[in-house]
């Protein structure tokens, strides 16, 4: 019996040791982007909209925060809520690459137009 606990105890003990214990983030300081503009030149060019939700006196109103980046290498950034993606603009010819470094699920995917998606996009 005493061998089973010393085992049970060492095993959890063991966990917290191996196992990653995941970062808390509020939610205040998370950011909800709901379009993705990628564009494939010589290094990749991202930009991220975030629509924000205010609370006015006629009622809620929508903000746009445009975030943007180069890169090399094209990688998920850190603090941006991607789940409710609606529209992914880009020019890649790999899309499905996009698609599972960002594990996204967009409504629709189009390609870069000449004018930028915009906020009510």
């Amino acid at each position: 019996m005493k061998k089973k606990l010393i085992l049970l105890i060492f095993i959890c003990i063991f966990s917290y040791t191996i196992l990653p214990i995941p970062t808390y983030i509020e939610l205040n300081h998370l950011h909800i982007i709901k379009t993705i503009t990628v564009e494939c030149n010589e290094e990749y060019k991202i930009t991220l909209k975030e629509i924000i939700p205010k609370k006015g006196e006629n009622g809620i109103h929508y903000e746009c925060k445009t975030y943007q980046r180069k890169m090399k290498i094209l990688t998920k950034e850190r603090n941006f809520f991607y789940n409710d993606i609606k529209y992914l603009y880009t020019n890649c010819s790999n899309k499905k690459e996009i698609i599972k470094i960002f594990n996204i699920h967009p409504k629709q995917i189009k390609k870069i137009p000449n004018k930028k998606a915009n906020c009510n996009n």
